[in-house]
């Protein structure tokens, strides 16, 4: 619509002109006008002058040469211009303002009037009444833009051509007849005419633009007759009340929008219409019933976005592809039959049809979009036929009644959350075979018990499993190579997690965390795995960590008060444990202890050894629950005191003794610091035993002082030195 509907009239018009006699070009034209009144004859200014003209106009004969000069006239109520084009017509260009019924002639003079102007009656606020001739076969673009009064146009009946926003804005037009003769109408051109209840369009319509009867928001009947086969894009947008709609049965195309926004509450649209284009429905949100016709071979964009009331709507088996958006947020869609030649479910396409309890997909399908049923949150079984091939990215998000889930063989890509927040998903079944999941894939289906992971799988992507709380165990293949962020984070159910020797990475919280912004380790999680990718995960989170075969500890913590009370010295032996506790120092639990448990011992503090759960109670020689450098202190004083004639440690080398000596050496010279875990574990030790008033440093050169000089076989001199060593300690 042009801005402001501005007027430009006075622009046109603004010159002067005299004219005077030319004989013989005017007899062989025939032309004699009429005038009702000139400047000359009368004391007031004519209306004319008031519209920005300052015509002179004189009775009588007119010049071939002025004709084609596009001169300007006053005939009666109408201003009016010649044209010479096909034998010469008149066009009205503008009428008194004052003006309340209008009567347009069939001929001024010997000429017929053809042409209603663009822009002629523009803003003419006092007009009622039109009645237009049948010679006028043609009204230009904002021709009666504005006319807020105008209720009745009449006539009309040689109309072919009706152009942009004829009419727009005449919002107390009621009654108009559109004729047989109408070929065109462009858009807008009864836009906002928000008084008409009634519209009939003609057979004879062959061009109909955009957004014709937009905002008609009291029209209530559309009647189109036999021969029309198109209604244009957005015809009836905004018409909300708009009710009954007849369609011819030469009908083809319902072009983009034609619908939307409307007050329908029930269509049928006949299987003569081949094409029903995007957002034909969109937002008519009284609509509760329709049916597509039989010739439809789809279901386009957005046709039903935001249909609130949709409960019922038939599909035809000729459609093969239902498009993005076609019914988001068809909030009491309760069900609905997918053809079985449907092979694309697109992007969005049942995205938040709450009440959607049942859908049948047909074997066929190869295709589910991204949102493709995201908040169906109704939604309870959905069975995945065995050709589809790729679930898009937030699938089935949020489809909070979704049970049960099987995944076939044919699927090769699942995508990033696909089965989000699926929060009473119970059983999830992979058939076949992928290399990887989407990230979030399946975080906070907090109900899922049943999980087969699918085969092949090199990586746990980013929050694959997040908040599956109620998962109590998961199978990871030896193909996958990478558990990256959050993958098994916030397992409320799982107590271990087996790591295949396969994992190579483990990212940061990848595994064995609970949930948080800043997320603490989850006390009741182990992870069982030899690998080193394991261990070093586990030695760098504090994540609680067996070797396979193991069994995870699942005593009780011990919640007994600590003894307070202040040590005493003792000469009793050192040796940890009694006859009902033998094993303790007992390392390699072969009865003895000896260098070998030492050896042990050092290995896995330098992470090189992995320990059995007995293993790491005889490690623990002071008993407060940890292994560190003290129990090493600790068991050299009780390999010394278990005997004079310790057994040798056949399988470990002297080139391993010496490797061990100089690892423990370096860690005893280092600077100790906040970023040292071996350094930490010998202050934890300080703090907890009573072995001198050494500092962790202390012990650790004491211990590394020992293995310098440790011989094979210690002699008793040896004995003795290492003894009195420790004596002086205390």
């Amino acid at each position: 619509m042009k801005n402001g509907m501005k007027k430009i009239l006075a622009g046109v018009f603004a010159a002067a002109f005299v004219f005077t006699a030319a004989a013989p070009a005017a007899q062989q034209l025939g032309l004699t006008v009429p005038m009702s009144v000139s400047a000359e004859e009368t004391e007031e200014k004519p209306w004319y002058t008031k519209l920005g003209y300052n015509l002179i106009v004189t009775e009588g004969e007119y010049d071939l040469d002025d004709l084609e000069k596009k001169v300007k006239y006053v005939y009666g109520d109408l201003v009016f211009e010649f044209s010479t084009v096909n034998g010469g017509f008149v066009q009205i260009m503008n009428c008194n303002p004052e003006i309340e019924d209008l009567v347009i002639p069939e001929k001024i003079g010997e000429w017929p009037v053809r042409v209603i102007y663009g822009e002629a009656f523009q803003d003419r606020s006092n007009l009622k009444t039109v009645s237009i001739p049948s010679s006028v076969y043609k009204i230009g673009p904002y021709a009666f833009c504005n006319c807020t009064s105008l209720e009745t146009v009449t006539g009309m009946e040689g109309l072919e051509l009706m152009y942009e926003c004829a009419f727009v804005g005449c919002t107390s037009l009621k009654n108009i007849t559109l004729p047989e003769t109408l070929v065109k109408i462009d858009a807008q051109a009864f836009a906002c005419c928000t008084s008409l209840e009634e519209i009939t369009l003609p057979g004879s319509l062959k061009n109909m633009g955009e957004y014709v009867f937009t905002s008609c928001s009291s029209l209530k009947t559309l009647n189109m007759s036999e021969g029309m086969d198109t209604l244009g894009g957005y015809a009836m947008y905004m018409c909300t009340a708009l009710k009954n709609v007849t369609f011819p049965s030469t009908m083809r195309n319902i072009r983009v929008g034609a619908f939307s926004y409307s007050g329908l509450e029930e269509i049928v649209i006949p299987d003569t219409v081949t094409n029903v284009e995007a957002s034909c429905f969109t937002y008519s949100q009284n609509l509760k019933s329709v049916t597509l016709p039989a010739g439809c071979t789809w279901v386009d964009m957005n046709m039903f976005t935001g249909c609130v009331n949709l409960e019922t709507v038939n599909i035809p088996d000729t459609v093969d592809f239902i498009y993005d958006s076609a019914f988001v947020n068809c909030a009491k869609l309760v069900n609905v039959n997918i053809p079985a030649g449907v092979t694309q479910i697109r992007n969005n396409a049942f995205y938040g049809c709450t009440s959607l309890a049942d859908v049948t997909l047909p074997d066929g399908l190869t295709d589910i979009g991204k949102y493709a049923f995201a908040k169906c949150t109704s939604l309870k079984d959905v069975v995945i036929p065995s050709t589809v091939e790729t679930i898009g990215n937030y699938a089935f998000y949020e489809c909070d009644t979704l049970k049960n889930m099987v995944i076939p063989a044919s699927v090769t890509s699942v995508d990033n959350y696909a089965f989000y927040e699926c929060s009473s998903l119970e059983s999830l079944k992979f058939e076949g075979a992928l290399d990887e999941l989407g990230i979030w894939c399946m975080a906070g289906c907090t109900s899922l018990k049943e999980l087969q992971l699918p085969k092949g799988l090199t990586e746990f992507s980013n929050h694959m499993l997040y908040r599956c709380t109620s998962l109590e165990n998961v199978t990871i293949e030896n193909t996958v190579t990478s558990i990256d962020k959050f993958a098994l984070t916030a397992l409320d159910s799982m107590t271990e997690i087996a790591i295949p020797d396969s994992v190579t990475e483990l990212q940061e919280y990848s595994v064995g965390y609970l949930d948080g912004a800043e997320p603490d380790v989850d006390p009741d999680i182990v992870l069982s795995g030899d690998s080193a990718a394991v261990k070093d995960y586990c030695k760098l989170t504090g994540v609680r960590h067996i070797s396979d075969g193991e069994q995870p500890d699942t005593s009780e913590p011990d919640t007994s008060e600590p003894d307070t009370t202040e040590p005493t010295e003792t000469t009793e032996d050192l040796t940890i444990g009694t006859e009902e506790n033998p094993e303790v120092g007992d390392v390699n639990l072969d009865g003895e202890i000896s260098v070998t448990d030492m050896i042990y011992l050092q290995r896995y503090l330098m992470g090189t050894e992995t320990m059995n759960a007995t293993q790491l109670t005889a490690m623990d020689a002071d008993g407060d629950g940890a292994v560190n450098a003290f129990d090493l202190a600790i068991l050299k004083r009780m390999m010394l005191a278990a005997t004079p004639d310790p057994i040798e440690p056949t399988e470990v080398s002297p080139e391993e003794i010496e490797a061990t000596q100089t690892t423990v050496t370096t860690a005893a010279d280092h600077e100790m610091g906040d970023n040292c875990e071996y350094c930490q574990s010998l202050i934890a030790a300080q703090q907890t035993t009573t072995v001198a008033n050494a500092s962790s440093k202390t012990v650790l050169q004491a211990v590394s002082s020992v293995i310098e000089e440790e011989p094979a076989e210690p002699s008793p001199e040896f004995i003795e030195k290492v003894e009195t060593y420790f004596e002086n300690l205390n």
